[in-house]
């Protein structure tokens, strides 16, 4: 993950968006690799089963969440366990950093491959392989705490997130709230019908999520709503690059809506820069542009994205 492929992957990604090299983006820089695989095993989706000292107690770890008043992590290991940290800095600004923690832990029924952020501190995606081999993407939902913060997502390519504090009243600090109960847990799909080898990325509002396989040379749109099927994007031309796929995630366009951003790497430059337009705000797919990041450049992106759905405001909005 860290060779001059990748390397190069995130020098090209940080020329256009320059906003994500202060706050190290989820997409670029923050899973960390160890030497071994996830493993599937049956533990029924338990509830909370401990609270760890620190969230990075697993073999691979993920930032979920990196903002001005909330940071929010994740780690797993080969245990099937999604280990949950989340750090809050002080409204009034008296103690510096992040000094107030909740933590959390829960099971899963599958090996995990991956989590997917983007929604705020308190959601993330798991993705997994069951034991007879299908692909699991199970949405995790914590609820907000009165007196903790609270996020609302932007609506499409319309604005940022707000955030507040649950309730309207001042701030608790974690000790002082009632105990994080177990995340709501929804799973959006299960299967085999997207194919193998999966990059995946979800909208800000968790009602979409897209589904790149390098295998198959599809891209996918799975509604939360698990009575509508997953939908097929019709890349057509484009079709092939999907095997040099790197990374897959989503940005906001302050004229054009929500985007998918695919970055392809055969190891040479430039990067290419498969662009995937939502112009209509109906979550799926209408338009696919290819581009290398000097075109991309010149179509004047960079200055146009309204957010990276990962981080917050650094101002408190009022309800």
């Amino acid at each position: 993950m860290r060779a001059m492929a990748r390397t190069s992957l995130v020098v090209g990604f940080l020329v256009f968006s320059g906003c994500l090299a202060e706050r190290g983006s989820m997409e670029m820089s923050s899973l960390q690799e160890g030497n071994a695989t996830a493993t599937s095993r049956s533990t029924a989706g338990a509830d909370a089963i401990g609270s760890p000292t620190s969230y990075n107690i697993g073999i691979y770890s993920r930032t979920i969440w990196n903002g001005t008043l909330v940071q929010g992590f994740v780690s797993w290991g080969e245990d099937d366990v999604i280990h949950y940290e989340c750090r809050e800095a002080d409204p009034s600004g008296d103690l510096p950093g992040y000094p107030y923690v909740s933590v959390g832990g829960w099971s899963t029924s599958y090996g995990i491959i991956d989590i997917i952020g983007g929604m705020g501190p308190y959601s993330f995606v798991v993705h997994g392989i069951a034991r007879n081999g299908d692909s699991v993407f199970e949405l995790f939902s914590l609820d907000s705490q009165l007196g903790g913060y609270e996020f609302t997502p932007p609506q499409s390519g319309a604005g940022t997130f707000g955030i507040a504090i649950a309730g309207g009243g001042p701030y608790l600090v974690p000790t002082a709230r009632v105990p994080l109960a177990p995340p709501r847990r929804v799973e959006l799909y299960r299967g085999s019908s997207l194919g193998t080898d999966l990059l995946a990325t979800i909208t800000s509002d968790g009602s979409m999520l897209y589904v790149l396989s390098r295998a198959a040379l599809h891209l996918w749109s799975v509604p939360r709503d698990s009575s509508l099927p997953p939908v097929e994007y019709p890349l057509a031309s484009n079709q092939d690059l999907l095997s040099g796929a790197k990374e897959i995630g989503m940005r906001g366009h302050i004229d054009e809506g929500d985007k998918v951003y695919v970055f392809v790497d055969y190891g040479t430059l430039p990067l290419s820069v498969l662009l995937l337009s939502d112009y209509d705000g109906d979550r799926y797919l209408d338009t696919d542009e290819l581009m290398d990041t000097s075109q991309y450049e010149a179509f004047g992106y960079p200055g146009l994205w309204l957010t990276d759905y990962m981080s917050d405001p650094a101002v408190l909005a009022p309800y």
